[in-house]
């Protein structure tokens, strides 16, 4: 079965348009980053690539930990809200397949 993009972009940027994409709360987001960090043994000022990143939630707190962030994702509108809390953070339209 081949998947429709189309309507993944439009499932993706119907989200975007609720501002309701963070579905974690503060403290899971934060459990997730240190869960990678120790995992991926980071050191400061890596570069990293967020594929999938949606509205850059996690892109977004890497960089707060020190780290240089790129964010990556299909939903042109998820990634206007991420540009909108973070203009410092690249984030590009892709599709990561």
């Amino acid at each position: 079965m081949q998947q429709d993009k189309q309507k993944e972009v439009a499932f993706f940027d119907d989200l975007a348009s609720s501002q309701e994409y963070n579905v974690f709360t503060d403290e899971a987001n934060n459990k997730i980053i240190h869960t990678l960090e120790t995992l991926l043994a980071l050191t400061p000022g890596a570069r990293l690539l967020d594929l999938g990143c949606g509205s850059g939630i996690f892109t977004q707190l890497l960089q707060a930990r020190g780290y240089d962030c790129i964010g990556l994702d299909l939903s042109q509108k998820l990634l206007q809200l991420g540009k909108q809390e973070t203009p410092s953070i690249q984030y590009i339209r892709a599709d990561v397949e």
